[in-house]
């Protein structure tokens, strides 16, 4: 009766691995087909609101930045018209005209937003919760085109 028990379970065993080896090289294959892959660090200063982070990620061909933070962090995103916003990170949120999650690739603001911009090689990403140097812009643009309206 154990030794019955015992075949079984062995059989089971070798049942599981055999299909466990195949999807395992099927994953690699298809990874591999997959395209370019790149190593991107991505650190996060969340200005003095949590501790300092950084993690290593691998993003596949096509990746933006905003997926390379979101594979790292729990992001909050804002849509307006065609763009999205990164508004916060791990609950630490952006207040407008205040504070704003602004990001640098390689140390240089690539002056586009993150889930639009695509990694093509292999990058530092710094995310940084600083003063919002940008929404007073917005917000200027926007009474100044809303003023040429009014005075046709």
């Amino acid at each position: 009766m154990i030794r019955r028990s015992q075949v079984i379970a062995v059989l089971i065993f070798c049942v599981i691995s055999a299909v466990a080896a195949a999807f395992y090289a099927a994953g690699i294959r298809h990874a591999d087909k997959g395209g370019k892959r790149y190593e991107v660090s991505v650190e996060i200063d969340y200005g003095g609101r949590l501790p300092f982070r950084k993690a290593e990620v691998v993003l596949p061909e096509g990746g933006s930045v905003l997926t390379a933070l979101q594979s790292v962090a729990d992001v909050g995103t804002h849509r307006a018209g065609g763009y999205v916003f990164v508004v916060s990170v791990d609950g630490v949120e952006g207040v407008r005209g205040e504070n704003a999650w602004y990001y640098t690739i390689d140390g240089e603001n690539p002056e586009e937003l993150a889930y639009s911009k695509v990694i093509a090689a292999p990058a530092h990403i710094k995310w940084s919760y600083q003063k919002d140097v940008c929404s007073g812009r917005v917000d200027n643009e926007n009474e100044v085109s809303a003023g040429k309206e009014e005075g046709k």
